[in-house]
């Protein structure tokens, strides 16, 4: 009781000076009250919180709206850099660009056109004085027959004149003479007659086939003069949209056309930053509006974590608490008070029972006192009590130990008693069941029964043994051979059985010869390998094996240990690899399992290797020497798109120019590489120039609305 009493004195202190007995006793420390001061600590806890969580939100955009700031201000400086380009409609700029370009070529086809105009005039006045020089010939031309008969002729007639003259007369050879030369007269008659018919009629085809190409050229010249007049309106209409002088010459056309697309760069580049500017400061705005918000939100917080405190200030003066208490120290004062009102209930408790244990003790005094006149002792004096009761407790032991006695020696007699009973029903049972064994064995007596019995094991026991040797059999030839084995050892004589066992049995003896000649050679260079090893050079061999043993045992726990710290190295730069990759190498393996369709799920940078790995889905690593070639070239694709990405999440996104990207592609994967292109050009533009269809297809395939521009 006093430690007690100290104990709860030490506690009061503890909590306070102010604190007493009966202050504690009266103290509400129920579960409610708990209750109310957790919810206390989550109020204010919450309240601090959001107070907190509205202070770092504030900061956080106030950060926000000074990179804004800073951002319009690159953006404003850089347009500053820029001059105000002359013109602001790009429609207008584009389509004199347009017509100037459109010019070019009405002018190259303008010029194409009266070059061939007059070489079609030319060609005319050629046909038409061709056409005069023809018609000026009147006189045929030689030609029609040859003139070597009309030679042959003249010297015949004089041979045969000269040799009639001779021989006949001279007037038979007169009119030979005569008839030759009119045959001559008559061949040169018919030779003039003939060329001047073949004269005319070749003259007569050629004007004919020059009047047509007259005609037909004329009728080009025609046709030409109109193209060159309808020429000459679109350059009339092209010089108007484009605003330039008629006179001026291809090249000056050309520096016109480069002029209007240096201002139209000029303008994108203005549009651009203006564009980027707005943005800037509709961002700016926006996070002007966001901070202001996150202030109210922040200010209501404060107040609300104010009020919080007062209540909880006004809760604890209530209950007669400091105000600067926290929850925390609540619960501790509580948790005290309710041990202290424990240790006074304890105090209560003590002295109620010293109370009850004087009262106690002067009952049983007078208890002892009349069971001990009962039996025929003095009563005892009141301070010896307790002797008087241990003396009565004796006495009641003893006398329990003589009835415990005489329970026990009944408790043992009907126990035997049970016994007899039931081993007399048991012996009747087992009569019966001897009865029954015999009925059901079919024998007369026990002895018969036991003959029986005997032969029964016999049979079991051979059995077994065929079980045995069936199982020897499988073993030695195999399950599927044992119907066979069988079939072939029921068919076998035993004498020939008997035979082979014997010759087995003389080659087994002769092979435990040799065992016992080979144990026997064992047995000696045994005994030579012991004097060896007696020798003191076999001694030296020994220690020096030792030794070496000793030093392979420390190289083998060094390598232990260096083979796992690789294993480790390995594990760790393996997960490094896995987890640590750079932002660019993130980027590019969405890509690269996009375009190969999940093949290759992983790009590896290797830690200080100037060098790029691949895994694919089930884990396997590859160089880029292993791979194909358009699955390296995906690769690359991959790494440039993961290159652009991170440039543009750092640095203003820039358009992305490509050339033919997917010509080694297979249509699977090229068709992948389409969907990411889409994907790449959510950020930023992107410009793919390709002469095949197929590619402008997938293209269009993969999204329908994309821009398809026609170059010419």
């Amino acid at each position: 009781l006093k430690s007690a009493q100290e104990a709860l004195a030490d506690g009061l202190r503890g909590i306070g000076p102010e604190w007493t007995e009966e202050q504690v006793k009266r103290f509400d420390t129920s579960l409610p009250t708990h209750e109310a001061v957790r919810q206390f600590s989550g109020k204010r806890e919450a309240a601090a919180r959001k107070y907190r969580d509205a202070e770092r939100d504030v900061a956080r955009e106030a950060r926000v709206r000074d990179q804004l700031e800073a951002e319009r201000g690159l953006f404003e400086d850089k347009q500053s850099s820029l001059a105000e380009p002359p013109e602001q409609d790009r429609e207008a700029l584009e389509e004199r660009r347009r017509a100037t370009r459109g010019l070019r070529t009405a002018v190259a086809d303008q010029a194409l056109l009266v070059q061939e105009k007059q070489h079609l005039d030319e060609r005319h006045g050629d046909l038409q004085e061709q056409r005069r020089w023809r018609e000026d010939q009147a006189e045929p031309g030689q030609g029609g027959l040859p003139l070597w008969p009309a030679v042959a002729l003249i010297i015949v007639a004089l041979v045969s004149g000269l040799v009639i003259g001779i021989l006949v007369n001279a007037i038979a050879g007169a009119v030979s003479t005569a008839f030759v030369i009119a045959a001559l007269v008559y061949y040169a008659y018919v030779r003039r007659s003939a060329v001047s018919t073949t004269a005319a009629r070749v003259l007569q085809a050629e004007q004919e086939e020059a009047q047509g190409r007259i005609a037909e050229i004329e009728q080009k010249a025609s046709d030409i003069q109109v193209s060159i007049e309808i020429a000459e309106r679109n350059i009339s209409g092209l010089v108007a949209a484009a605003g330039l002088d008629s006179s001026l010459t291809a090249q000056e056309l050309e520096a016109a056309e480069s002029r209007m697309e240096v201002d139209i760069e000029k303008l994108d580049a203005w549009n651009v930053v203006e564009e980027r500017i707005k943005d800037a400061t509709r961002k700016l705005d926006d996070s002007e509006r966001r901070l202001q918000e996150l202030k109210e939100v922040m200010h209501a917080a404060e107040e609300e974590h104010q009020q919080v405190a007062v209540e909880w200030q006004t809760w604890l003066e209530g209950r007669g608490l400091d105000g600067t208490l926290s929850p925390e120290t609540c619960l501790e004062v509580l948790s005290r008070a309710e041990g202290l009102r424990g240790k006074t209930k304890a105090i209560d408790e003590l002295q109620g029972r010293i109370e009850e244990m004087t009262k106690a003790t002067e009952d049983l005094t007078a208890r002892t006192n009349a069971v001990r006149h009962l039996v025929g002792i003095d009563e005892a004096p009141p301070d010896s009590t307790r002797a008087a009761v241990d003396e009565l407790a004796k006495m009641a032991d003893a006398e329990r130990l003589k009835s415990d006695h005489r329970d026990r020696v009944q408790e043992q007699v009907e126990e035997d008693e049970g016994k007899r009973d039931s081993l007399t029903e048991r012996l009747e049972s087992i009569e019966l069941e001897i009865k029954a064994l015999l009925a059901k064995g079919g024998a007369k007596d026990e002895d018969e029964f036991r003959h029986r019995a005997e032969i029964y094991k016999q049979r079991e026991n051979l059995l077994a043994k065929v079980s045995d040797r069936r199982r020897e059999i499988e073993r030695l030839f195999g399950s599927e051979r044992v119907e066979a084995v069988l079939s072939e050892l029921k068919a076998a004589d035993p004498e020939e059985l008997t035979a082979r066992e014997g010759v087995l049995a003389d080659r087994l003896q002769e092979l435990d010869r040799d065992l016992e000649s080979a144990s026997h050679e064992i047995g000696q260079i045994a005994q030579q390998v012991s004097q060896i090893e007696a020798d003191e050079k076999s001694s030296d061999l020994r220690l020096r094996r030792a030794v070496i043993q000793e030093q392979a045992n420390s190289h083998a726990r060094r390598w232990s240990v260096l083979a796992i710290a690789e294993a480790l190295l390995t594990e760790t730069r393996l997960k490094y690899e896995r987890e640590r990759q750079p932002a660019v190498i993130q980027e590019a393996q969405r890509f690269f399992a996009s375009i190969t369709d999940g093949a290759y799920e992983r790009i590896l940078s290797l830690p200080g290797e100037q060098a790029i790995a691949v895994e694919d889905s089930s884990g396997n690593r590859k160089e880029t020497s292993q791979l194909s070639r358009g699955t390296a070239e995906q690769l690359y694709l991959s790494l440039r798109f993961g290159f652009i990405r991170e440039f543009a999440a750092k640095a203003m996104p820039l358009p992305v120019l490509m050339d033919d990207i997917l010509v080694n592609f297979d249509p699977e994967r090229a068709a992948a590489a389409c969907r990411a292109l889409l994907e790449l050009s959510t950020d930023q533009q992107v410009l793919l120039f390709t002469c095949h269809p197929s590619t402008v297809e997938m293209m269009r395939s993969a999204s329908p609305d994309c821009n398809v521009i026609e170059l010419p």
